[in-house]
């Protein structure tokens, strides 16, 4: 397994309790970069009739539709792991791709343990803990991917949306046109402190003019009000990078969409937020760690088949503890961080 592809596993942060949820799947999962500390969303998962619809991350959008159903994985396509699984966990198979557990406290699943109460256990992206969150509340959800009235002239370009939460409270926005109102698209729902994925379809003029106008919609779920403010476009050569900033003090704004690997100018949480996030990283890695270590002294004929595991289980640990310990620029940081964690063999 490569070392870029366990950084994301075993992260661990304690999940917000939401009540009346309407199913023990349907919700929006993200991990938690142990660089920045923010979350990055992995799923969008809706319960249907029969199954599941699930969308994924690639390249910062969602992509899909996949489709999942509770129960036991087919046999052929189920992936090994190291541990007996507790019986209260439940399954979530999601076709071509694997599964994420639902695993209660206390208890655990083939790929380990898991304090948010949920985990992925996938070829492509290993066994990270994931964070739960409802998807879009109060009305239907507008876009491309859900209701869209909208018949855009042939001057005009469709637009992907992104809200950047720079503040300390979940907030969910949405944005419309004040001269039609089926123009319109909703981001994502976020908790403090992340950036969601690309939202389709805005429509804008493929030429900027300076009466260009964009309502935002905005509110801190799941109780707080909702709000609107109407704001001038920026100027634009092509309209396709615009994103709606939540500023730490509730200012909301419409500036360009930075890079996804922009750090500098990503949300991120403040410094002493990451440090407490970061240790609890650690602490859920090294459990994780021991379980391992456990189970193969335990299981002595699992020793090979999972040692390559229990090496990328370390690595991910060395590689968030030299994080945690540096204090130079996050790009220095992040290559010593990766140099320490190669030592491992």
């Amino acid at each position: 397994m490569r070392l870029t592809s366990l950084l994301a596993l075993s992260l661990a942060l304690p999940v917000s309790g939401h009540a009346a949820e309407p199913d023990l799947f349907e919700g929006i999962y993200s991990i938690v970069d142990p660089r920045t500390g923010a979350q990055t969303d992995m799923f969008k998962i809706w319960k249907g009739v029969d199954d599941y619809t699930v969308l994924t991350n690639y390249n910062s959008a969602w992509s899909g539709p996949a489709f999942g159903s509770v129960g036991t994985p087919p046999a052929k396509e189920a992936l090994p792991g190291p541990f007996p699984q507790d019986p209260r966990v439940r399954t979530l198979w999601i076709e071509r791709m694997g599964a994420i557990y639902q695993v209660p406290p206390g208890a655990l699943s083939v790929a380990g343990r898991s304090d948010t109460g949920y985990l992925a256990h996938m070829v492509q992206l290993g066994s990270p803990q994931l964070l739960r969150r409802p998807v879009l509340t109060g009305r239907p959800e507008r876009g491309e991917r859900g209701e869209s009235k909208y018949k855009p002239n042939a001057n005009e370009q469709r637009v992907t949306i992104t809200t950047l939460n720079f503040s300390a409270k979940a907030v969910q926005v949405g944005v419309s046109d004040p001269r039609n109102k089926d123009n319109a698209v909703d981001t994502d729902p976020l908790a403090p402190y992340m950036a969601s994925l690309q939202s389709c379809c805005y429509y804008l003029p493929q030429k900027w003019h300076a009466a260009l106008r964009l309502n935002v919609e905005y509110r801190s779920p799941p109780e707080g009000k909702a709000r609107t403010v109407t704001l001038p476009v920026p100027k634009y050569d092509k309209p396709d990078k615009l994103a709606v900033a939540v500023r730490a003090d509730g200012k909301i704004e419409l500036v360009e969409r930075p890079a996804s690997d922009d750090m500098a100018a990503m949300p991120a949480p403040p410094a002493a937020e990451l440090a407490r996030i970061r240790a609890a990283i650690i602490q859920r890695q090294k459990a994780n760690v021991a379980d391992l270590t456990r189970q193969m002294e335990k299981e002595p004929g699992s020793a090979r088949e999972f040692r390559d595991d229990l090496t990328a289980l370390q690595q991910t640990l060395k590689y968030t503890e030299a994080l945690a310990a540096c204090s130079k620029t996050p790009e220095e940081c992040e290559r010593d961080a990766i140099a320490q964690a190669k030592e491992i063999r």
